[in-house]
């Protein structure tokens, strides 16, 4: 017989700020989902006014890049703005990081050139390396704070790029009623960023995660989330070969599938 609910009756804390399509996923196969969104996405410090230069010049550049699908409402809302629309990026080729991100552009009519393999920064620049930088102008908006792997790395080999910020993120306010949720026990927490862990830690405060440690299980959508993680104390029980909520899901039934004691 097959198991239509795999997770039947887990108690699984989803920390992203959005996490929709992750907890309807994890609704699908039995699980109860704790809400749990420790950041909130915000406008920049500086208003969007870097943003709004680079727009003014878009037509300038050779790539649009992004590692976020965060990054891609407000790129768009200030892009409306200036009274633009799609056809003012079709010169542009798109370089995207994650599914997620992709679907957010093809979304509003435009077309992703490259989508590595590995949804990480580094996977990004490598395929654009296999494009050629040299002389190029990349325009990557992103978030405040954001990894600088990408752009360092496309500077080291030649190309120009500006970076304006589209957001940043603050730490959110956790109910009571979610942190009682958590002293109820839970069987695992879930991260998709390195922001979400460092804010989780601080939230629930250290004798409420030694207890999750000792009792939960930790699971993180990709490697740099997982270094985060590692560098937070916390173990990795999970860490899915695909990067998205998807491959997230399909690790966390093989788990329990197939569980490991740590």
């Amino acid at each position: 017989m097959i198991q239509t609910q795999p997770l039947q009756g887990r108690r699984i804390v989803v920390t992203r700020a959005q996490g929709s399509d992750l907890v309807q996923r994890l609704v699908a196969l039995g699980a109860q989902p704790i809400e749990f969104p420790v950041i909130e996405i915000v406008p920049p410090e500086d208003g969007y006014a870097a943003l709004d230069t680079a727009l003014a010049t878009v037509a300038s550049y050779d790539w649009l890049v992004f590692t976020s699908a965060n990054a891609v409402e407000p790129f768009w809302e200030r892009l409306s703005a200036a009274g633009k629309g799609a056809e003012s990026l079709r010169h542009l080729r798109l370089a995207a990081v994650g599914s997620a991100t992709a679907a957010a552009l093809e979304a509003r009519g435009l077309t992703v050139d490259i989508l590595p393999d590995r949804f990480v920064a580094e996977s990004l620049l490598a395929a654009l390396e296999a494009e050629g930088i040299v002389g190029k102008r990349f325009l990557f908006p992103c978030a405040a704070g954001a990894r600088a792997t990408l752009p360092q790395g496309l500077v080291s080999a030649g190309g120009q790029v500006s970076a304006p910020h589209a957001y940043r993120t603050v730490a959110a306010t956790p109910a009571d009623t979610v942190l009682a949720a958590l002293d109820e026990g839970v069987d695992m927490v879930t991260f998709l960023s390195g922001s979400a862990v460092c804010n989780f830690v601080e939230q629930v405060g250290p004798l409420r995660l030694q207890r999750l440690q000792e009792k939960s299980r930790f699971a993180a959508i990709g490697p740099v989330t997982a270094q985060a993680a590692h560098e937070a104390g916390l173990t990795v029980a999970i860490e899915p070969a695909e990067h998205t909520a998807r491959g997230l899901v399909a690790a966390i039934v093989d788990y329990y599938s197939h569980p490991i004691e740590t």
